[in-house]
């Protein structure tokens, strides 16, 4: 494991871009879980209710952490980590899609899952540490 910061290539824009919107974009719920309810896609009648607001909240606090992880691997020049963790991010695209589609936001759901599936390609191509 390197402890120094790596070269800057171009292909580590995606990745700081994704480490941001995930550490940022997790904090939204905890200011304004409706606003972040809205953003997801999901219906009204969600954000309304205050239960279904802490929930999302914990989903949230995952994707600050992700999002500090993907920050602490780049500062540590760990790229393969990184491109480890796009790889699975399939996962969470087809759990986000179905519950979108589910709901009836069929444009989200497709959205999401695509989004997942290119991001997880990328990690899975390693491009993060070309």
């Amino acid at each position: 494991m390197t402890t120094q910061l790596p070269p800057f290539m171009r292909w580590h824009i995606l990745p700081l871009t994704i480490a941001t919107t995930f550490t940022f974009g997790g904090m939204l719920p905890f200011y304004s879980p409706a606003s972040a309810m809205a953003d997801f896609g999901l219906p009204t009648r969600f954000q309304a209710q205050r239960d279904v607001g802490s929930v999302f909240k914990i989903y949230a606090s995952r994707m600050t952490w992700l999002g500090l992880l993907l920050y602490t691997f780049y500062l540590r020049g760990d790229l393969r980590a990184i491109d480890t963790i796009f790889s699975f991010t399939w996962v969470a695209g087809v759990a986000d899609g179905w519950v979108c589609w589910n709901e009836g936001l069929r444009g989200k759901a497709m959205f999401r899952f695509l989004s997942a599936v290119v991001l997880s390609a990328y990690g899975y191509f390693g491009m993060t540490s070309w």
